[in-house]
């Protein structure tokens, strides 16, 4: 073993720039369009395995650097025993060998093979006017290619619970529980049966201890402000009463974030938003929308701290501690809580968050700064752990969430076999509610994580909204983005508002069958309620219970909604 630790040793100090190169694949050429990103990476593949090679190829299911890199780093007895240098090579070599040779046969990425991928064979088509509506109906949310998806990563994904386990497979940071407990007073409103708490926008700051401003939610910010309880980040990791690392854990992660600050990425790649072209047209739009200012004692020429990368590099790589963090951020979902006892929580995370936070809001990038100008190569993917009936679609996630640009990765945790309940990703994109939605910002973490293959994106902090673009439903191949846009088109006409979409004929039928079900109450006869996922239909029932007063604009109503003045 010592002889192995040389070579990797007098390698990688003869190679300087490994780092440096790995950073401006992922950053350059595989941060494209989706397509595009797909393509460069099937020829980096076939250039590190040409055809002469594919025999003699690393075996997927024996290969110890993929066993290495998806060991159990929040377990001190998985501390590799050796030089905290020599093993951090280890990771970093580990890392890169199972994203470029085992992506496909994890199946973190999905092989293409001609078959469309989410959705792109449900585009409206109203041109088929003899169409039935019922075919209209299934063709709308019927998505063959979700199914050929969850068919690639079947094997796939019961191998890596086998090396990871299954209750760490469930620890996926993907994995997102949004419900929260409500004290049954009897007095709750149609709002409050299905709860749900995207997380409570905290201030770690002194600025904000007796601002009395209110934030973009229309609460007091020394509300929510947070007293620390640890004195530093290394303190805290160690003795905070949630759930700790040891002492060898904190060193190897440090020593880790030593390499990356020497990276050019951080050295001169990750800068603040005042160098950024849009800058100036930002600061107008805030302005005028009277978004939040952020006061976080961060001067426009500070470059980011080794603590901003630790906290990345930690959340990113150790699967319980992230876990852990998330829960502190987030509401309880079956115990009812007072906002003193949620800020409790907190506080065991303060610094964790604090810097986590930092490191995206002040470091990170914009959604609108993406490559691509289609909608579809900016969207995001997080899982759903449990159902959640949302209230509307969008909303500002305060809480940390991770989300990855490939459905595939989602495919690959959410997968029926781990929980019945499980199978349903919500697919985010940039809110078109308001200008400052274009400035939601991201952090693309997959430059410090170890799993560089789950493209990996953090949101923190709730600055802004996000779009919920559709939900996707795994386990029956189904994409209910048709449902959101269609109930969104008849929210709008029944509130006296112009819709931001031309409404469809998709639109207008599935509106017509789901008031033609509702007014049945739901008891028809099986074809009829097999036309109607059970999750839409909750979501639209929930709709017209919270619905108090109907508001019509009679023009708009002729103009805009033709095919609804007829109800």
């Amino acid at each position: 073993m010592h002889h192995k630790s040389d070579i990797i040793m007098r390698y990688c100090s003869k190679y300087k720039h490994l780092l440096d190169d790995y950073h401006h694949i992922l950053r350059v050429h595989l941060n494209g369009a989706r397509q595009e990103n797909e393509a460069k990476f099937g020829l980096i593949v076939e250039e590190l395995l040409p055809d002469g090679q594919k025999q003699r190829q690393c075996e997927f299911r024996n290969c110890n650097a993929f066993i290495r890199n998806n060991r159990n780093r929040d377990d001190p007895q998985n501390v590799v025993p050796h030089q905290k240098k020599v093993a951090l090579y280890i990771d970093i070599l580990d890392a890169i060998h199972v994203h470029f040779v085992h992506s496909y046969d994890a199946g973190f990425r999905f092989k293409p093979n001609g078959c469309a991928l989410y959705g792109d064979e449900n585009d409206d088509d109203d041109d088929k006017e003899e169409e039935e509506d019922e075919d209209v109906m299934v063709r709308a949310y019927t998505d063959r290619g979700l199914k050929a998806l969850s068919d690639w990563v079947c094997d796939k994904n019961k191998y890596l619970e086998s090396v990871r386990g299954p209750e760490r497979m469930k620890l996926n940071k993907f994995s997102n529980d949004f419900r929260c407990y409500r004290g049954g007073n009897g007095l709750l409103g149609e709002e409050d049966l299905f709860p749900y708490s995207f997380g409570e926008r905290c201030y770690y700051w002194s600025y904000y201890r007796f601002n009395e401003d209110t934030d973009c939610h229309g609460k007091r910010c020394c509300d929510w402000f947070i007293e620390h309880k640890y004195s530093d980040l290394k303190e805290e990791l160690l003795s905070n009463k949630v759930f700790s690392l040891g002492p060898r854990q904190y060193e190897q992660a440090l020593e880790a974030v030593q390499l990356f600050m020497a990276s050019s990425l951080v050295r001169s790649g990750m800068k603040q938003e005042s160098s950024f072209s849009m800058f100036r047209t930002k600061q107008r739009i805030c302005d005028r929308e009277g978004a939040d200012s952020l006061f976080y004692g961060i001067s426009s020429s500070d470059a980011i701290k080794k603590e901003h990368v630790l906290s990345i590099f930690l959340y990113s790589n150790y699967l319980e501690l992230g876990s852990h963090l998330r829960a502190t951020m987030r509401r309880l979902p079956h115990r009812n809580e007072s906002d003193f006892q949620y800020k409790e929580r907190n506080r065991e995370y303060w610094h964790f968050a604090k810097l986590l936070r930092e490191t995206v809001e002040v470091y990170g990038e914009w959604v609108c700064s993406s490559s691509s100008s289609k909608e579809k190569d900016r969207s995001f993917f997080i899982g759903l752990s449990s159902k959640v009936i949302f209230r509307r679609f969008g909303g500002n996630i305060n809480a940390v969430i991770s989300a990855t640009t490939d459905l595939s990765v989602m495919a690959l945790y959410q997968h029926r076999g781990h929980r019945g309940d499980r199978g349903f990703v919500l697919e985010l994109t940039e809110s078109t509610d308001s200008a400052i939605g274009l400035f939601v910002k991201y952090l693309n973490s997959s430059f410090f994580s170890l799993f560089a293959a789950e493209n990996e994106r953090i949101f923190v902090g709730g600055w802004a909204p996000l779009k919920f673009a559709s939900i996707l439903s795994l386990n029956h191949h189904q994409n209910f983005s048709c449902f959101l846009k269609a109930i969104s088109v008849f929210n709008a006409a029944i509130n006296g508002q112009r819709s931001k979409h031309k409404p469809s004929k998709t639109d207008y039928v599935i509106i017509d069958r789901l008031i033609q079900y509702e007014l049945k109450n739901g008891n028809d006869d099986e074809k009829e309620k097999e036309l109607f996922p059970v999750y839409p239909t909750e979501i639209f029932r929930l709709l017209i219970a919270r619905q108090k007063r109907i508001r019509i604009r009679h023009y708009n109503l002729l103009s805009h909604y033709p095919s609804y003045s007829t109800f």
